[in-house]
C-alpha cells in the first residue's frame, strides 16, 4: 500500500473490534420472554439462524418477534422486548485500550462512528457502548436498521454521509476480513485489519494492527 492517508474520520466495527463478546446465547435471551406455551426458544433460535445466516435477509430481531409472536410486544413494547433479550443473551466488555484510544482520537478532532452487522437495533448497541464509557463515537449504525450488512457497499454509505466525509478521508477498523476490510476497500476507504492472524491471499490492500495500542500508533504517524 502507498502512503498512509491522513484520517479525518474513523469508522469501527463493533463486535470483537470495540467490544469483546463473552457470551451470545440467543435461546437464553428468548427464554426470558413470556413466550406462549409450546413455543420453544431453541426452535425460534434455529429459525432466526436460518433467516440470518443462510438467506442473508436483514431484519431486526424485535420486529421479527412482533410479527411472529404479536402478543409479546402488546404489553411492554418492542424496545423493552429487545432489551430483555439482549440483557439475557449477550455479555460484552471493551477490548483493552478502547476507551482510552477513542478518547485520544476525539481529542485530536477525528470524527468517529460505528457500523455493526447485528440483529439488534442501533439504539441498543449505542447504549451498550455508553455503558462501557465509550462516549465519543458519534453514532452507531446496525444492519438490522439499515437493511444491508457489510460488505454490501450500501451498509457503509449512510455512515460516510453522517461523517460528512469522502471515503478517502476515512479509515475503517474491523476484525473481519471480508465484511470490514473488503467492504471498506470497495468504497475507497482506508481499511485497517484489527487482527494478529496472517492476512488471506487477496489483492485488497490494508494495514494491520494487532492491538489498539498499535492502532493508535498508526493514527499518530499519519496525522
Amino acid at each position: 500500500m502507498g502512503r498512509t492517508p491522513r484520517p479525518l474520520g474513523i469508522l469501527f466495527d463493533l463486535g470483537d473490534t470495540l467490544l469483546s463478546e463473552h457470551r451470545y446465547d440467543l435461546a437464553k435471551g428468548l427464554a426470558a420472554l413470556a413466550l406462549p406455551t409450546g413455543c420453544d426458544p431453541a426452535t425460534l433460535t434455529a429459525e432466526i439462524d436460518q433467516v440470518y445466516r443462510w438467506s442473508h435477509r436483514e431484519f431486526r430481531l424485535a420486529s421479527w418477534l412482533a410479527d411472529r409472536q404479536p402478543d409479546l410486544c402488546r404489553h411492554d413494547g418492542i424496545e423493552q422486548v429487545e432489551r430483555r433479550v439482549w440483557e439475557c443473551a449477550v455479555s460484552l466488555s471493551p477490548i483493552p485500550g478502547v476507551p482510552e484510544t477513542i478518547s485520544y482520537f476525539a481529542g485530536v478532532g477525528l470524527r468517529m462512528g460505528c457500523i455493526s452487522n447485528a440483529i439488534f437495533s442501533a439504539d441498543l448497541l449505542a447504549a451498550e457502548l455508553r455503558r462501557h464509557d465509550i462516549d465519543h463515537v458519534q453514532f452507531v449504525h446496525s444492519s438490522a436498521d439499515l437493511g444491508f450488512r457489510k460488505p454490501d457497499p450500501r451498509a457503509f454509505v449512510p455512515a460516510l454521509d453522517a461523517l460528512q466525509l469522502e471515503p478517502h478521508q476515512v479509515w475503517f477498523v474491523g476484525d473481519t476480513w471480508e465484511a470490514d476490510v473488503m467492504g471498506a476497500s470497495s468504497l475507497g476507504m482506508f481499511p485497517v485489519w484489527l487482527s494478529n492472524e496472517s492476512p488471506p491471499d487477496s489483492e485488497v490492500e490494508c494495514v494491520q494492527a494487532g492491538s489498539w495500542e498499535e492502532l493508535q500508533s498508526l493514527v499518530v504517524s499519519a496525522l
